[in-house]
Formats: structure tokens, C-alpha cells, sequence
């Protein structure tokens, strides 16, 4: 995978154990250099293919919505009724 270098991708990819190659954010050259360099490399493919997959795999619906939705002040919260804090979440 090749992403843009901004900090949110960057946390994302560290968080979940994914395999990202980041290039310079506005910068096509930097982006058309990883692509190749992606590319070029069968062994990098598979290395990055088999830690993606990994951490795919382990991204259950449930996980994903403890990791996302965690840091949430829910008050209140009953089926069919979300209440939310005074922070507005």
C-alpha cells in the first residue's frame, strides 16, 4: 500500500500493524518512486501482502468499533437512544 505521508495515515498504519509506504504529501515524484519501488520488488509485495492480510484479518467489526468509537463519552446510552456528553460525542 502507498499512502500520502499526513499524521492520521501515519497513526493508522502504526495502530493497526499495517504495512504503508508514505510519500511526500503534493509531491508526484515522491509517489510515482514508491509505486515503482513497490513494483519492482516481488519480496517486498509479498512481505507487505502478508502483514496487511494479518492485520486485516484481525479487524473484526467489533474491534473496529472499540478502536473508533472508544474514546466516546457516552451518558446515558440505551437501545435505540444514544445520548451523548457535553463535549458533543
Amino acid at each position: 500500500m502507498v499512502s500520502a505521508d499526513l499524521a492520521d495515515f501515519r497513526d493508522m498504519a502504526s495502530d493497526e500493524n499495517m504495512a504503508v509506504s508514505f510519500y511526500k504529501t503534493g509531491d508526484p515524484e515522491d509517489l510515482a518512486a514508491q509505486i515503482i519501488a513497490l513494483l519492482d520488488s516481488p519480496e517486498a509485495q509479498r512481505r507487505a501482502a502478508e502483514q496487511n492480510y494479518s492485520s486485516a484479518i484481525r479487524m473484526t467489526m467489533p474491534h473496529v468499533v472499540r478502536h473508533y468509537c472508544g474514546g466516546l463519552n457516552w451518558r446515558g446510552a440505551r437501545r435505540g437512544s444514544m445520548a451523548l456528553d457535553e463535549t458533543g460525542f
